[in-house]
């Protein structure tokens, strides 16, 4: 779609081994995807930053440099579904509207 997607990974070595079910691994997979849409579809955005990082907690971090969320567009099915998705594995989404919109997902560890 013409966009720049720069991903960054901050998880070090020691990071690995935190083994996350199915049912989470699918609706992160779900949210980054429905998150990336969102931004091809409706932000008119000039790149995408994607970060990984683990601090106790995994946190999935994704914004766009756009036109940020509109007020007509804040309670669309998909921000509902992305919410709902997240609170049922037990994470938290923050949504930052400057200069773009700002994603970030936290994720508990798994143990």
């Amino acid at each position: 779609h013409g966009i720049p997607l720069e991903v960054n990974n901050e998880i070090q070595a020691d990071d690995l081994g935190h083994n996350y079910s199915g049912e989470v691994r699918r609706n992160v997979l779900l949210v980054v995807k429905e998150i990336l849409h969102n931004i091809v579809k409706h932000s008119k955005s000039t790149h995408v930053d994607l970060t990984f990082s683990f601090g106790g907690s995994l946190e999935i971090t994704i914004s766009d440099h756009g036109i940020g969320l509109q007020k007509e567009n804040q309670f669309g099915n998909g921000l509902s579904s992305i919410e709902k998705r997240i609170k049922n594995i037990g994470g938290t989404l923050e949504r930052e509207n400057i200069n773009g919109l700002t994603y970030r997902i936290t994720l508990p560890d798994a143990e």
